[in-house]
């Protein structure tokens, strides 16, 4: 947080089920590769994101799971990004 403004990454969709690590998840899935395809500029490691998935409140209703992380490389080559625990949130999400 910057004063009393929260600081903005881009986002880029996370299969938190994607577990790879205590905090990294891999940004392997289509929705990833897309979001980082459609940045302004080009993936560096390093780069700080927000990743979302869909998830839902305990009453049922529609919500987007948020966590900051930064992007990284796995031994393989793909990328991945390692996440922030105090990070993870959720907001509402219309269908």
């Amino acid at each position: 947080m910057v004063g009393s403004e929260f600081v903005t990454f881009p986002r880029v969709y996370c299969d938190f089920n994607d577990r790879l690590g205590d905090l990294t998840y891999g940004l392997r899935v289509l929705g990833s590769r897309a979001d980082l395809a459609r940045l302004a500029e080009p993936v560096q490691l390093g780069m700080r994101l927000t990743l979302y998935d869909y998830d839902g409140f305990d009453d049922g209703s529609p919500a987007w799971m948020l966590a900051d992380g930064v992007v990284v490389r796995l031994p393989s080559g793909d990328l991945a990004a390692e996440v922030d625990p105090e990070s993870f949130r959720w907001e509402p999400r219309s269908e």
